[in-house]
């Protein structure tokens, strides 16, 4: 929906209001040699509360801006000043008159002021400017509007485009400028942007070292003074008027112009349902933003590995109250900005949907997160490892695996089986070496133990008339074997003992070239 225009106020014939602030309750506008001005607004009308001149004089106050307990206003050459308002009445707190200034921002720490040929620090205490460092454009004055985000700041300025400074509480040091499109006005930072408004509107990024343009578009009027809110940009470009924009990263669209013919505008500010704009024909202008949203958001990271978690941030213009989630794998939220994990592999379409009293609006992001397979970890163990056939043996899977599997154990004896934890039983002596497998939708990963499973002949029963041993080392007095058995095979590998005194050729299971002591082989 377009902006409703609800209300003009005009103090002389020929205003010529330069910018205007807004704190939420009240309105101030530099209104050039007329001073600055308060004004309350109730939605409907704008009512005057009080006008103050600087130091009382017809100063040029060309710009505005507070910080919710102070007002700061650039007033060319008759320098910078503070004033509180109490609702009723202004009051001079401050003023530093050493430099021309015609633009004023304060970051919460330092208050910045640009001017004909200076970019200047303050600090303010509450009663008194100090002045920390100044600086002087490369290319020639004059410098034209000022920002910072507390860690940089961003200033046009006419012959050296737009420039990137940091200041760290004693002086400036100069980074970056970009004069690609000529002179440079407006700048406006919105956390992830900065907008210049040159021969057209340009967005740059800048990681502290090098400002990169993003996006130019040469048919959009340059813009005196810039100022983003609930998602739009709005462009004071003088004689072009008020022009509402919207950015998406890639590209500007033009939502709607007003005053484009006649007026001249040169301030804007928003706050709430709110945009004031003042021009050198109607004064001061509130207009009410009625806007359905329309619905953007970006999400971080769209790629990597399962499980991955992704946090997607809303930057829905039009001041959405309510969002609607939809993250592609049968998940949704009602957050403004969520966090989503991802579990499974694949490609997903996420789209938000944003509402607010005028309407609904929504974006969908298509193919927007990849999540890779992360392929399985496969080990396993078995108890035991070694022993006498038959040997009964129980493995036990000890893979890790994000995703539905299937598995293949090959025992090594020519028998596999398909179960998570087998238990299988070798009837052959020998020694085996194991593999599993462990497959699913992406990948097929075998580990394989050499030389594993160890299976042993069991042990020869030796029966004497003393006792029955089953062991490797035979004592006895007598000894015989019982059945049809191999003598030689039977005994080889096993050390037997027999006192000469006990040997009787004659005894039944007697062999007699074994002899006494040490008998196999």
């Amino acid at each position: 929906m377009p902006l409703n225009n609800i209300a003009t106020r005009k103090e002389v014939a020929s205003p010529n209001p330069q910018e205007v602030w807004s704190d939420g309750t009240y309105v101030y506008v530099a209104d050039g040699t007329d001073g600055l001005r308060a004004y309350s607004f109730n939605g409907v009308s704008f009512s005057l509360l009080d006008t103050i001149l600087p130091d009382g004089l017809p100063f040029s106050c060309q710009g505005v801006w507070g910080d919710g307990t102070y007002i700061y206003v650039s007033a060319k050459t008759g320098g910078l000043f503070a004033f509180t308002f109490d609702g009723a009445v202004f009051s001079q707190i401050a003023k530093e008159t050493t430099y021309t200034v015609t633009s004023v921002y304060g970051d919460g720490t330092y208050v910045y002021a640009a001017g004909w040929n200076d970019l200047v620090a303050y600090t303010f205490d509450g009663a008194a400017f100090t002045v920390k460092d100044n600086t002087t454009p490369l290319g020639g004055g004059p410098y034209k509007k000022v920002f910072s985000d507390g860690t940089y700041v961003y200033v046009g300025s006419d012959n050296d485009g737009l420039v990137s400074y940091s200041f760290d509480g004693t002086f400036f040091s100069r980074i970056d400028s970009d004069t690609t499109h000529g002179s440079c006005a407006g700048v406006w930072y919105d956390g992830t942007y900065i907008y210049a408004g040159n021969s057209g509107l340009e967005a740059f990024t800048f990681d502290g070292s090098s400002l990169t343009s993003v996006t130019y578009d040469a048919t959009i009027s340059s813009a005196e003074q810039i100022f983003g809110h609930n998602g739009y940009l709005y462009l004071a470009a003088g004689g072009d008027g008020l022009i509402r924009v919207f950015y998406d990263g890639s590209s500007f669209s033009v939502i709607d112009t007003y005053y484009d013919t006649g007026p001249t505008v040169t301030g804007v500010h928003a706050v709430g349902s709110y945009v004031y704009t003042t021009d050198d024909t109607n004064g001061l202008t509130a207009w009410y933003d009625a806007t359905a949203p329309s619905a953007n958001f970006s999400g971080t990271p769209t790629s990597g590995n399962q499980i991955l978690s992704v946090t997607f941030t809303d930057s829905s213009a039009g001041s959405p109250t309510s969002w609607s989630w939809d993250f592609g794998d049968s998940s949704s939220s009602a957050d403004q900005n969520p966090t989503h994990q991802y579990s499974s592999p694949g490609t997903y379409t996420v789209s938000l949907t944003s509402t607010n009293a005028t309407g609904s609006d929504s974006k969908t992001r298509t193919d927007y997160i990849t999540v890779s397979a992360v392929a399985p970890v496969v080990d396993f163990s078995a108890l035991p490892t070694s022993g006498d056939a038959p040997l009964s043996v129980d493995f036990t899977d000890q893979s890790t695996t994000l995703n539905t599997s299937t598995y293949l154990w090959k025992f090594g004896d020519g028998y596999t089986s398909t179960a998570q934890d087998p238990t299988h039983v070798y009837q052959h002596t020998g020694t085996y070496t194991v593999s599993l497998t462990v497959t699913d939708s992406w990948n097929s990963v075998t580990t394989t133990k050499n030389l594993y499973i160890n299976v042993g002949a069991a042990n020869t029963l030796i029966k004497t008339n003393d006792e029955a041993v089953d062991s490797s080392i035979v004592i006895a007095s007598r000894m015989f074997i019982s059945g049809d058995a191999d003598y030689n095979n039977i005994l080889k590998g096993l050390r037997v003992y027999l006192p000469a005194s006990t040997q009787n050729p004659n005894e039944s299971g007697f062999r007699r070239p074994y002899g006494p002591g040490l008998i196999a082989d």
